[in-house]
């Protein structure tokens, strides 16, 4: 019989970076960027996102996307609505929706 791989579990790490002064600042420039690449083990969604001190670029499998497009749909609905969400400009001014 083939052994099944361990389910990995996620790792509880902190929102935001906090040896980044960038984003401790909450003022920089920035652009996110959602796409798909091929890759040897299939076609991954990604999503890109720059900052002045960084380029970061995330694959997902199409069960990952989902479960990190369901979690990003939770902490918007917890988020109140006065606060409103806060989208930085990317570098040429334009948000691009993500």
């Amino acid at each position: 019989m083939t052994q099944q791989p361990e389910q990995e579990q996620p790792l509880d790490l902190p929102p935001v970076d906090p040896g980044n002064r960038f984003v401790l600042a909450g003022d920089w420039p920035t652009d996110i960027t959602p796409g798909f690449v091929n890759t040897p083990r299939g076609m991954r969604m990604t999503l890109t996102i720059r900052i002045a001190a960084t380029t970061v670029t995330v694959q997902f499998t199409r069960d990952m996307g989902a479960a990190f497009a369901a979690r990003l749909s939770m902490l918007v609905a917890e988020m109140p609505r006065e606060s409103g969400i806060i989208v930085p400009p990317s570098a040429n001014g334009i948000h691009k929706p993500f």
